[in-house]
C-alpha cells in the first residue's frame, strides 16, 4: 500500500520544536532507506509506550523525489535531562554517545535547522517545482 511519509524537518516545523529521531545508516555511514534493526527498534519503542513514525530524512536544501533515506521520528519532546531521553540513550547509545546498534544513530534536529527547508511547506513550491 502506498503511504504518505512526512520528512523529519516537516514534523519539526509542524510541532514548532526540536525533534528526536533515529537516523538509519549503512555500513559506510551513509544515510539509507533500509536497516535490519528498524523493526526491532520500533517494537521496543512501542513496548516502552513511546510513539514513533517512519519519516523521510532531512538534507539541507535538498528535495528527494524517490523517498530518500528514512529516519524513525520519536514522539517525545527533546528535553536533555528527561527520563525518556535517558531511556532512549540507554537503549540506543554506548556510554561515549556512539551508536549501540551499528547504523542506528540517536539524533536531534533543531527547529532552526528544520526551518532551512520551510519553503517546501508552501503549496506553490511543489506546483512550481
Amino acid at each position: 500500500m502506498v503511504q504518505l511519509i512526512k520528512t523529519i524537518d516537516s514534523v519539526a516545523r509542524e510541532r514548532r520544536a526540536d525533534v528526536i529521531f533515529l537516523a538509519t545508516l549503512d555500513a559506510n555511514g551513509r544515510y539509507t532507506r533500509e536497516h535490519p534493526a528498524i523493526m526491532a527498534a520500533t517494537i521496543w519503542l512501542t513496548d516502552e509506550g513511546i510513539g514513533w513514525e517512519l519519516c523521510g530524512g532531512f538534507q539541507k536544501g535538498w528535495v528527494s523525489l524517490e523517498g530518500g533515506p528514512r529516519v524513525i521520528f520519536i514522539d517525545a519532546p527533546y528535553e536533555p535531562r528527561s527520563g525518556t531521553l535517558k531511556k532512549l540513550a540507554a537503549r540506543f547509545e554506548n556510554g561515549d554517545g556512539s551508536p549501540r546498534i551499528p547504523g542506528l544513530m540517536l539524533a536531534v534536529l533543531t527547529l532552526d535547522e528544520a526551518m532551512e527547508n520551510a519553503e517546501q511547506d508552501n503549496p506553490e513550491f511543489w506546483e512550481n517545482f
